[in-house]
Parts: C-alpha cells; sequence; structure tokens
C-alpha cells in the first residue's frame, strides 16, 4: 500500500506536455505531485542538446511550469547526472515513489540505481488512451 501523504515524483525527460501524459495521471491518482526536469549534460547519451535546443527547451519549460503551477504542482528544475539528480530530489522531498514516462523502446524495468531512494520508482507509458 502506498502513503498518499508523501508526494510523487514525475520525472519529465522528453514530452514536456500535460495533455496525454500519464506518468502524471497515474501520480496524480495517488495524491500530491512534484515535477522535475533534470538537464543531464554529464551523460546525455544521444540526446546532448545544442543552443538553438536549448532555447526551446527554455520557453518549453516555461510554459510547463505556468500548467503545472495551475494545478498547484511545483517543476523543480536541476543540472547534473540525471540518476544522481533524481535520486536526491526524492530523498529531498521525501517521495514515495518516482514515476517516469517510458521513452520508445525504453525497457519498462528501473534501473537499480533509481529504484533505491524510493521504494517505488515506476515507468507509465508516455500517452494514455482513452477509454
Amino acid at each position: 500500500m502506498t502513503d498518499t501523504s508523501k508526494p510523487s515524483l514525475v520525472w519529465f525527460r522528453q514530452d514536456l506536455r500535460l495533455a496525454d501524459q500519464a506518468a502524471l495521471a497515474a501520480a496524480a491518482g495517488e495524491g500530491p505531485v512534484v515535477g522535475c526536469y533534470i538537464l543531464d549534460d554529464e551523460n546525455p547519451g544521444d540526446w546532448r542538446i545544442g543552443s538553438a535546443q536549448r532555447w526551446w527547451l527554455h520557453h518549453s519549460l516555461k510554459s510547463l511550469t505556468d500548467a503545472l503551477a495551475a494545478y498547484g504542482v511545483p517543476l523543480v528544475l536541476r543540472r547534473g547526472s540525471a540518476t544522481t539528480q533524481v535520486a536526491q530530489l526524492a530523498k529531498e522531498i521525501g517521495a514515495a515513489r518516482v514515476v517516469r514516462p517510458v521513452i520508445g523502446d525504453e525497457d519498462p524495468v528501473h534501473s537499480a540505481s533509481l529504484a533505491e531512494p524510493t521504494s517505488g520508482e515506476r515507468s507509465a507509458p508516455r500517452r494514455l488512451s482513452a477509454p
């Protein structure tokens, strides 16, 4: 059973929209929510972004911040190793779980490094289908 008094940390990664955001919907259905976005230039893999993309990202994060604020959900912005920053933030806010959308062909099974800080880290499909 999940403690609904503790917040869920929703880790926004590439999909910065609220519409059809299954991870956010799942977290909101279980209690308070804190959103986060981590700019990971330390371990970007195929996702290191250039200056034009950073300009777009800045404006997208501003829109996401405003949209979440309308629902009383804060968005925390961090820079550094994503796994380190998410684990640290989850600990700081006392998160009951970390929820993130699945991206592409990604395996929905989570890495142990993310599961350690909270016992309830899980992925949700990127899109939520209408019933």
